[in-house]
């Protein structure tokens, strides 16, 4: 039992800290909007790899739940009409986020680039929780391979969280330095 609060409290614990780092950004870009003469670019550009970075950083520390979530370590008490509901709503999440990921390279402000990322990561973790459900509901019989078939692509999609993330440290990094080079040589 004591696993199972372990996991749903460090599930929400992950989902409060992304509320929080969107609500930074959205406030930086607020503001970034309100002094759009005076550096506003910069502002953008410092953000970006501040978040970058905590979103790296939180996104290594997601492999604690995420292990809770292979092990089968949380109850699963649902019938197969809301998991199949869930399923529907983890669809059009994980569709609507690949677009705007792929949109994001369009995007000159470094800031939505950087939200559209997080909500690509949030819809992977939903994918990810909807299998985990999924198996619990509706696995019947041979659980084991269905809980194999959870830990492998529930790992590789947290390396393409961290891959995800570790680009767009290197981006800010890149971009801040370029940006510094280019105020040095003039």
């Amino acid at each position: 039992m004591l696993n199972v609060s372990i996991s749903f409290r460090s599930i929400g614990v992950y989902y409060l800290l992304l509320i929080l780092l969107r609500g930074m950004i959205l406030l930086t870009e607020k503001k970034a909007r309100a002094e759009e003469e005076t550096g506003a670019e910069s502002l953008r550009r410092r953000m970006f790899v501040i978040c970058s970075a905590l979103l790296l950083l939180l996104n290594l520390c997601l492999i604690g739940p995420l292990m809770l979530l292979v092990k089968q370590q949380r109850p699963v008490h649902m019938a197969l009409i809301p998991a199949i509901a869930m399923a529907a709503y983890a669809f059009d999440k994980i569709t609507l986020a690949s677009i705007n990921l792929v949109k994001r390279k369009r995007s000159e402000n470094c800031l939505v680039r950087l939200l559209r990322s997080i909500n690509f990561i949030d819809a992977l973790l939903s994918i990810m929780t909807l299998q985990n459900t999924l198996i619990m509901v509706a696995g019947k019989g041979d659980r084991l391979s269905g809980l194999q078939l959870a830990a492998v692509t529930s790992w590789m999609m947290w390396l393409i969280i961290v891959v995800l993330s570790v680009s767009g440290l290197i981006y800010g990094v890149r971009e801040e330095r370029k940006i510094r080079q280019d105020q040095f040589l003039s």
